[in-house]
């Protein structure tokens, strides 16, 4: 071997030395906390071109997915919002008012009806919420045509730039987003651009809502129509709950062990379902941190800044 071959052979292994060293120092993000990241943070200016919905690839059916576990979190608090989500090994948040930076958290956008830009600055972006509630005047809170127009009209045009997930379903058996997607197909005459739908639900008890079947129904539409499905809000409630359990016929919801073993048996039947790529816990704390507010939401973390039961269940499933 020449002076020089030896010399370009020294050169290259000190290359590759340094490389592995910054490799070993600064992992990539997708590999933090083993989370399970299910979009990649784009750099601002965004220059990235939507995905046509007819160029989406078919989800195969799998034998257990890793799920992108995520958390809604309260960007009001703000002095403990970072610290919460950190205790809980997740790779999302989104927080719906107003959007703080987390470290080596994914974060996605949220804009609700007719509010304009609100919290914009990830590349993913949460548009709209349980727009299937019921209006004051009976119907939906919002039609499913008149959000196909604005989702042509304003959405798509307006934030070109995002990837964009659909409307939070409060109940996916109300036929909301099927309505919805045939409004926008039949008045403009292609799919709507709408990488991820979006469903909720609250487990409340052996007599209320079986969240496992729900999700279940929404994976398999969404896989018929060539997309992703986000699961926006997952929670497994305890106690006297009158905002989420009395409408579903369960006055006292479930203890806590119960409640327990409920979100297990949801959590673990989603990473079963083809095309379910996401999971967000409906929430970190809840602002006020009264008993009855506690019991509402079962939030991860107490007041005092430790993990509740559910905190240590959720951080510790996979």
């Amino acid at each position: 071997m020449s002076k020089r071959e030896f010399a370009l052979s020294i050169s290259v292994l000190v290359t590759l030395v340094i490389i592995a060293v910054l490799m070993a120092t600064y992992p990539p993000m997708d590999t933090l906390a083993g989370a399970t990241r299910f979009f990649t943070v784009v750099t601002t200016p965004r220059t990235r071109t939507p995905i046509p919905p007819t160029s989406l690839p078919p989800t195969p059916t799998p034998t257990g997915n890793t799920l992108a576990k995520g958390v809604t979190a309260f960007a009001n608090l703000p002095d403990v919002m970072c610290r919460d989500v950190a205790l809980l090994d997740v790779s999302w948040i989104h927080s719906g008012w107003a959007l703080r930076d987390c470290p080596f958290i994914d974060e996605a956008g949220y804009i609700q009806w007719f509010s304009g830009q609100r919290d914009l600055g990830p590349d993913l972006l949460i548009v709209w919420n349980e727009l299937d509630q019921p209006g004051p005047g009976g119907g939906w809170l919002v039609s499913p045509c008149s959000a196909a127009q604005q989702w042509h009209d304003v959405i798509e045009p307006t934030y070109a730039n995002y990837t964009l997930i659909g409307p939070g379903m409060t109940v996916w058996a109300r036929g909301w987003m099927p309505q919805f997607w045939t409004c926008y197909v039949n008045k403009y005459g292609h799919e709507p651009i709408m990488p991820y739908v979006n469903v909720h639900c609250y487990s409340t008890g052996p007599s209320g809502r079986n969240c496992l079947s729900e999700f279940a129904q929404a994976a398999a539409w969404t896989v018929q129509h060539n997309r992703k499905l986000v699961i926006g809000e997952y929670a497994s409630l305890t106690k006297g709950n009158p905002y989420h359990c009395l409408p579903y016929g369960c006055s006292d919801c479930q203890t806590v062990q119960q409640g327990l073993a409920e979100a297990k048996r949801v959590l673990d039947g989603v990473k079963l379902l083809a095309g379910v790529v996401a999971v967000s816990w409906y929430n970190t704390r809840t602002p006020g941190d009264d008993g009855g507010a506690m019991d509402c939401n079962s939030p991860l973390v107490d007041s005092t800044g430790n993990l509740t039961p559910y905190g240590v269940f959720y951080r510790d499933w996979r």
